[in-house]
């Protein structure tokens, strides 16, 4: 199964973008010939998620946030 999205702010350009995705798509070993990326990382718990986001983040975590 692949997934791919994107956003856009036109939704000429959604409709450009997706038209060429599907014709890319249509040819012989199209999706043979993708790069693969697993995100499914089964090591990665949801704990370590948001212990990354929080260091991560640009400013402090709130009182409420913090408290749960």
């Amino acid at each position: 199964m692949l997934r791919e999205n994107r956003t856009f702010e036109l939704r000429s350009t959604a409709a450009a973008w997706i038209e060429k995705l599907e014709k890319d798509l249509a040819k012989p070993g199209a999706l043979e010939n993708l790069p693969v990326a697993d995100t499914r990382r089964r090591d990665v718990t949801l704990g370590d998620a948001i212990d990354k986001y929080v260091e991560d983040s640009a400013k402090e975590i709130g009182r409420t946030k913090a408290q749960v």
